[in-house]
């Protein structure tokens, strides 16, 4: 593997963690060197951190996404984290898909509780890069 970490996505929804979980915590398990031994790969498996996208505000949408921090915590030896940061359905989201430009892009600010695409995503890139918090991206218009 040629990465530092590996970001998985992964919607709140019982059927998928299920599956999610199983998959991942087994992955995890198979790449994991027995003691005294080096990896399969000859590298270190880098960490796994699981993204929630399509989060939909729902009581079934936090409860899966404390199951899965929860499981991961236990079950993996803090191998793989549940990121913070969780992409919520927005409707920006899907329009910027169908305009062929970035969601950061397409809705730079909105109105409401619910955070804009840009900084939901702002958010992200500063969990995934601490090393970068503060930096606003500069385009042209």
């Amino acid at each position: 593997m040629a990465a530092d970490v590996l970001l998985s996505p992964i919607k709140p929804q019982i059927l998928d963690s299920r599956e999610f979980i199983h998959g991942t915590i087994e992955l995890v398990n198979k790449f994991k060197p027995k003691p005294g031994f080096h990896s399969i790969t000859g590298r270190p498996m880098p960490p796994v951190k699981v993204l929630i996208n399509l989060w939909d505000r729902t009581t079934t949408a936090t409860e899966v996404s404390n199951h899965l921090r929860c499981t991961f915590d236990k079950e993996t030896d803090g191998h793989v984290t549940v990121l913070n940061t969780v992409i919520p359905t927005l409707k920006a989201y899907s329009e910027a898909a169908g305009l062929g430009i970035p969601a950061h892009r397409h809705e730079p600010s909105r109105e409401g509780p619910t955070r804009s695409a840009l900084d939901t995503l702002l958010e992200l890139v500063y969990e995934l890069e601490p090393k970068l918090y503060g930096i606003k991206p500069e385009w042209n218009a």
